[in-house]
């Protein structure tokens, strides 16, 4: 009889890919039934209205650009390539508008100098659309037809991960204000999106930094009922976040995971029931990476950060989904229900390198 490592039932766990799908016994000690490759990407979300996913790729350029996809895989479409209103740089990090009619997304500004200097040599990675340095917001319509520039950064600034209320009529977003420091300056900003004559602008912008200026803020969205932000914050240097959320109404800030220096808290969205929070954490992972993000693997927990459950082991020698190079669980968002995501997982390759998948894991809670 099988016995489970850490008690409850055997799951089988399917892992499909362009091989096709093999069925393993797993123990309770992850929730994971199943993870099957879509496509290549990076930063994705799916809107409810159109049930269509928006995410980001590199593309024969090397560059990130934004795309949209059924869920299935099927019907890809490039709205940023080629397109003469940007630049032939990053366009990607992209978010739906709860109408599904608009999309945001950030577009790098080549034409701005690198600063601080010494980042020259590694201008691909911090312009990227998972850094924002020389990033713009801009908001496109869904089929990519029409696009404004929504923010105009200095060198050296940058903007990252912006998301709409369930209204759509304000955003929340990271804004980095200064690159200097070990950790930059960063705020989280609000902004209310207004329509002038069919052309869309942000106005009535307001700073939240309940830690100062000199730290890292990364913003994920509001909550269901648009109440409740979610973001990280904390200091790269030292691979340590912590989750928060921050109530709109109320003013009450709270430390969801709290966890000491080392421990990377990042990429968390609540569910669209509003049962739990998935979020990716590097804690329990014993494998180190050079590189100022650690491994991860995705988690749940109670609103309240309470009842903190590990829900992938990627990086677990011992687990049937263990992927042996190492893996972080990156940026996702939840299909039409709260067992469902659309994951992105960023995976080292034999020589050193870095290959996103867009992978779409279903769990048992």
């Amino acid at each position: 009889m099988y016995q489970p490592r850490r008690g409850g039932v055997a799951l089988p766990l399917v892992v499909a890919g362009l091989l096709g799908a093999v069925c393993q016994t797993v123990s309770a000690q992850t929730h994971l039934i199943s993870s099957t490759t879509l496509n290549p990407g990076a930063r994705v979300d799916y809107s409810r209205s159109l049930g269509i996913l928006t995410y980001d790729k590199t593309g024969p350029d090397g560059y990130f650009d934004t795309y949209t996809m059924r869920p299935d895989g099927s019907n890809i479409r490039c709205l940023t390539c080629s397109n003469p209103l940007l630049s032939g740089a990053h366009n990607g990090n992209p978010a739906w508008h709860p109408s599904g009619k608009y999309i945001l997304f950030q577009a790098t500004d080549p034409s701005l100098q690198i600063l601080p200097s010494n980042w020259v040599p590694i201008t691909y990675r911090v312009t990227n659309p998972g850094y924002g340095t020389n990033n713009n917001l801009w908001l496109m319509t869904s089929d990519g037809s029409q696009m404004w520039k929504l923010t105009s950064v200095v060198a050296g600034q940058g903007v990252l991960h912006a998301h709409f209320n369930p209204s759509g009529n304000k955003i929340v977003f990271a804004r980095k204000i200064d690159y200097r420091g070990p950790d930059q300056q960063w705020t989280i900003t609000f902004a209310s999106l207004v329509w002038t004559n069919g052309v869309p602008s942000l106005t009535n912008y307001s700073n939240y930094q309940p830690f100062g200026t000199n730290t890292f803020y990364e913003t994920f969205g509001y909550s269901p009922d648009g109440a409740s932000i979610i973001f990280s914050q904390g200091a790269a240097s030292t691979q340590t976040l912590n989750l928060f959320t921050y109530n709109l109404v109320t003013g009450v800030l709270s430390n969801l995971t709290n966890t000491g220096t080392g421990v990377w808290n990042e990429h968390a969205h609540f569910a669209p029931d509003s049962s739990r929070i998935i979020y990716g954490s590097s804690a329990e992972i014993t494998t180190t990476r050079e590189y100022f993000v650690p491994f991860l693997d995705y988690w749940s927990m109670n609103l309240d950060g309470s009842n903190k459950v590990r829900l992938t082991y990627f990086n677990d020698a011992t687990a049937p989904e263990y992927y042996p190079l190492g893996l972080v669980t990156a940026d996702f968002d939840f299909g039409p229900t709260a067992t469902t995501i659309f994951g992105s997982l960023e995976k080292v390759q034999a020589d050193n390198s870095m290959f996103y998948t867009m992978d779409v894991l279903k769990f048992a809670f």
